[in-house]
């Protein structure tokens, strides 16, 4: 098994965003300038880092898996 599936099952969907987000930082907002204050792009990486959280943390006490009892 991979290291993915073990954490939780939406890890996979969650890594390829954060790996989108970050490929399509460096194709719009970095021929601007290196810097996301500079370029625009700090709600970017925000959001890319937010998905980075999502994948280590996985599910929550909030989440539906949890609200459905299926944790």
């Amino acid at each position: 098994m991979a290291l993915s599936s073990q954490l939780n099952p939406w890890a996979p969907k969650v890594l390829s965003i954060v790996r989108i987000v970050a490929g399509l930082v460096f194709l719009v907002h970095a021929p601007q300038s290196f810097f996301p204050a500079v370029n625009q792009g700090d709600a970017a990486i925000l959001y890319c880092f937010l998905f980075f959280y999502f994948f280590f943390a996985g599910p929550g006490p909030w989440s539906v898996d949890a609200k459905m009892g299926r944790e």
